[in-house]
């Protein structure tokens, strides 16, 4: 285990499980591996492409060869200490991401009405869950607390994998849905989630880019038409809020400019608005057949802007 805490205080670190001789003399083939180069690359972008499939293993031989070495295993602590020190920092600093990581993602079960416990811990398997258990007895009464353990379990391969890819991992939580474990070749994904106050993980795909995430338990191909149709939407969205910006200030241009000019019903004519549309707008406004542009504006109608700036461009015309 990497830890496990109560809430607000530490109840003590719990010890993982030492590795076999045979996992530990597996670990000393990579020693001759040399990983300078994913220590030297500092841009996120370019750390994600230098993780392939083989460097994976060989950074997760590296931290599996640290977590190991932690229990005070001296056949592993000394496997470790062989391996070159460019992959003994990539471990340690894989070792702290998936140690915090994990915490994170435990910490947002639910209290109960007993004791609050966190574990995360190093598996071959990811999930997440929560134990729940009986706990002391109110006093006087026949009824018990609820205790509660939330668990967070991370795969080797997986931590290497979500500590190269930080984007993902900040969407998928914003989503509430923080990514466990990601195959960047296929998409398949699991994710950990909340359901009342318990933790649980799901299976799926997920589909990703800069901005937005999107989660689905069909495939991988659901996901991405999922993440292009939230594109499109968001995409949208920014031109008609920048529509909406660039119709503001010409309002305001108005009101500050032209607050003497008027607008007749023959110039809405003029501009093809229908007679029918042009009365139920005077009635809705309770505007004549005469108004100023800013009190064509003020009444927040999209035709009564339009209308008032055209008929201002005219004015700017006969200048």
């Amino acid at each position: 285990m990497l830890g496990v805490h109560d809430s607000g205080k530490t109840r003590g670190a719990g010890k993982a499980q030492s590795m076999s001789r045979a996992a530990v003399a597996d670990l000393a083939k990579y020693q001759t591996n040399q990983l300078a180069d994913l220590v030297q690359i500092k841009k996120e972008e370019e750390l994600q492409r230098a993780i392939t499939r083989e460097d994976r293993a060989k950074v997760a031989s590296a931290f599996e060869a640290f977590a190991t070495a932690r229990t005070q295993d001296r056949a592993a602590e000394a496997v470790f200490n062989k391996l070159s020190k460019p992959r003994r920092i990539t471990a340690r600093e894989t070792y702290d991401f998936a140690n915090q990581y994990a915490a994170e993602i435990a910490r947002s079960g639910g209290t109960y009405s007993g004791n609050t416990r966190y574990a995360i811990g190093l598996g071959e398997a990811c999930k997440a869950g929560s134990d729940i258990k009986q706990g002391a007895r109110y006093a006087g009464t026949h009824w018990s607390t609820k205790d509660v353990k939330h668990i967070v379990t991370m795969s080797l391969e997986a931590a290497v994998v979500l500590y190269g890819l930080p984007r993902l991992r900040e969407l998928s939580s914003y989503d509430g849905l923080p990514v466990l474990d990601y195959n960047p070749k296929t998409g398949a994904a699991i994710w950990a989630q909340v359901r009342g106050k318990q933790l649980t993980n799901q299976h799926g795909f997920i589909a990703f880019d800069e901005d937005q995430c999107y989660h689905s338990t069909k495939s991988l191909e659901h996901a991405q038409k999922g993440l292009t149709h939230a594109k499109h939407l968001r995409e949208a969205s920014k031109k008609r809020s920048a529509q909406q910006t660039k119709a503001a200030r010409r309002a305001r241009l108005i009101v500050r400019l032209c607050h003497g000019v008027t607008a007749t019903k023959k110039d809405a004519l003029a501009e093809g608005y229908c007679d029918v549309g042009i009365t139920a707008f005077q009635q809705a406004h309770n505007i004549g057949d005469h108004a100023t542009l800013p009190q064509l504006v003020a009444t927040g109608n999209g035709a009564a802007l339009l209308l008032a700036l055209n008929v201002a461009r005219k004015l700017k015309i006969k200048k």
